[in-house]
């Protein structure tokens, strides 16, 4: 697992290296090396042969991992594990003031990582929707070690990929501004499979074909049953400065309790596609109407919930299509006409795009107080 990763002590030569190592070098160390890490990686070796102040120094899958402030890329080999270092350690170490842990898991062990490297005085991205989106306490205390160490803790990508989503509701929030209402479709997987699905084949394949897409959670349970959409409504709401506890959320009902109790990926498969009868009938119904099926997450006086809606013409969602996202958000300036948001909000290219811009945020913030 991430956060236990070993591999070789730095030697005292390394740590020289590093102690001479240009104060204006932005020292990056990527966890994950699947799809949208793998972009990510490839993203930042371009850029840096444009921009030589960003060094990829670090790289981690779930088996091994290598450091190396010269530099790395996609090709360069990792260390298998042993019981000397992890890579969090390895990274804190270095006793470099501009490194960037990027986080392009899923992973809970390595969300758990966050407090010990921000406490270390290492800035922090997160792709991963975990820590952010699990209890208020520790989305709370995260941001505030940050504050304390003055050190990055950027998580654009968390809701909505590479759109501007969170930004936003900072911009709005230091410009004087309230929300009082917010209306998403903040799944791009879950828009992709219920545009994408007719009837003409049964619902398990068409999310099976978003899984291998790369638009699904690695268990697209997960997004299914409405717990990625949650987190990122959390994650919203939280950043609107209200404490939104997970269990005040309302999830989508139209998976049976079968469904939900699936032990696997497989068995999930397999009941889901049993229960397709089921999926037939809401899709007809749908269309019947004149409508599309959409996942909308809410957040108002009301309350946060989440559910499957039929969503006519006249309704904004019902243009949405493929794996786009789209946020309203009802303010005191935009009252009867929301801003919105709007486009690819899954993926492995313009996720990593996302990421990318963190990280280039965080470099020139650097740059400035050197």
């Amino acid at each position: 697992m991430y956060q236990v990763l070993k591999n070789e002590s730095l030697s005292d030569s390394s740590i020289a290296q590093n102690k001479s190592a240009s104060k204006n070098q932005c020292y990056v160390f990527v966890a994950g090396k699947g799809n949208v890490g793998s972009e990510f990686i490839q993203m930042v070796d371009a850029l840096s042969n444009q921009n030589s102040s960003i060094i990829l120094a670090g790289i981690a899958n779930s088996k091994a991992f290598s450091v190396n402030l010269q530099g790395l890329n996609l090709k360069s080999e990792l260390k298998p594990v042993n019981e000397e270092q992890s890579f969090a350690e390895a990274i804190v170490e270095l006793h470099q003031p501009n490194a960037v842990f990027v986080d392009l898991t899923a992973s809970e062990e390595v969300a758990d990582v966050y407090e010990y490297l921000l406490m270390n005085g290492v800035s922090v991205i997160a792709c991963n929707k975990i820590a952010l989106g699990g209890s208020y306490k520790k989305y709370a205390y995260l941001k505030e070690v940050a504050r304390e160490k003055k050190v990055f803790f950027n998580y654009e990508t968390t809701v909505g990929a590479a759109l501007p989503v969170i930004s936003s509701i900072q911009m709005l929030k230091e410009s004087g501004d309230q929300v009082h209402r917010i209306e998403a479709v903040l799944s791009g997987s879950l828009n992709y499979i219920f545009n994408h699905y007719d009837g003409s084949m049964p619902l398990a394949h068409v999310v099976q074909k978003a899984l291998k897409l790369g638009l699904t959670e690695p268990n697209p349970m997960i997004d299914l049953m409405g717990m990625d959409v949650k987190r990122k409504l959390l994650i919203l709401v939280r950043e609107l400065g209200i404490a939104l506890e997970e269990e005040e959320v309302q999830l989508p009902q139209f998976l049976s309790s079968r469904v939900k109790s699936s032990s696997n990926v497989q068995e999930f498969f397999e009941r889901l596609e049993e229960e397709e009868s089921k999926f037939i009938a809401m899709i007809q119904k749908a269309q019947s109407n004149d409508a599309k099926l959409k996942i909308i997450a809410e957040f108002g006086p009301e309350g946060a919930k989440i559910d499957l809606k039929e969503v006519d013409e006249s309704h904004p969602f019902y243009s949405v299509e493929g794996k786009d996202n789209v946020v309203s958000f009802y303010t005191n300036r935009y009252k009867e006409q929301p801003l919105i948001i709007k486009g690819a909000g899954a993926g492995a290219e313009v996720t990593a795009s996302g990421v990318l811009y963190d990280l280039v945020k965080i470099q020139k913030e650097m740059s400035w107080k050197m």
